[in-house]
């Protein structure tokens, strides 16, 4: 059996020739860049069929209808709340538990999810990917930017 390689020509053609104009961040395709713009200027154009919330990329909109539909067989033993993943229970259980595993490298404050400390790093960064499209004020968490509206 005989196996061919890609020869280096193939595999780097098109290497992350789309570049973000507003952080210089580059991707290998046209549609990653498409929705990596959307944390600049919170388009949110998937909403759910169920509760109307609305999500920025299809993939997570689908993973989200399915709270709608899938039994949620992982119980918390202290407060009886249900989730449908193992890990969204594992991330509950630490708000009894006081766990905080994720530590900020620039100031050690400590988070007990990942999202959290990435939300948190904007502070050191600057970065404010949420743009209000009437004002153009920009925020570091989608959160506040919606309380702006």
């Amino acid at each position: 059996m005989v196996v061919t390689l890609k020869t280096p020509e193939k595999v780097h053609i098109g290497k992350r020739s789309h570049k973000c104009r507003q952080c210089d961040k580059k991707f290998k395709w046209a549609w990653y860049l498409k929705v990596h713009q959307r944390a600049h200027t919170g388009e949110e154009p998937y909403k759910c069929w169920q509760c109307d919330k609305q999500f920025n990329q299809k993939s997570n909109c689908k993973r989200h209808q399915s709270v709608h539909t899938v039994e949620k067989a992982y119980k918390c033993k202290q407060c009886n709340k249900g989730f449908k993943w193992a890990s969204y229970l594992k991330a509950h259980e630490r708000g009894h538990t006081g766990e905080k595993p994720y530590t900020c490298r620039q100031c050690n404050k400590q988070f007990n999810h990942a999202s959290n400390l990435k939300t948190h790093e904007t502070v050191h960064t600057g970065e404010k990917p949420y743009k209000c499209k009437q004002c153009d004020k920009q925020f570091n968490r989608s959160d506040s930017l919606s309380a702006h509206w």
